[in-house]
């Protein structure tokens, strides 16, 4: 069996994910179980967010240690603590 993944966008998986949603409803209607299938619902809800607060904190951490012992500095601009002698004026015209 040969699996061919294709990126999709956003509203592509949430086609695909309400589909399957549908299905699920549709089958626990029937048997009756909405209470079980809301519960389960309620569980992965709170894993997803609980993962999803993890891989947040783990970003932060990375972009700290990153930050955190810079090589060196590269300013944009004028240097710090940088004024202009007397010879030099602005550089816009007075018309």
């Amino acid at each position: 069996i040969i699996y061919i993944e294709k990126k999709q966008g956003s509203k592509q998986k949430y086609g695909f994910g309400i589909s399957y949603a549908k299905k699920a409803l549709n089958n626990v209607i029937q048997a009756d179980k909405v209470n079980e299938f809301v519960n389960y619902l309620e569980r992965f809800i709170k894993t997803m967010k609980d993962d999803l607060d993890k891989q947040q904190k783990n970003a932060n951490d990375i972009k700290n240690l990153a930050i955190d012992d810079p090589i060196h500095v590269w300013h944009k601009g004028r240097q710090p603590n940088y004024y202009k002698s007397e010879g030099e004026g602005s550089s816009k015209k007075k018309a």
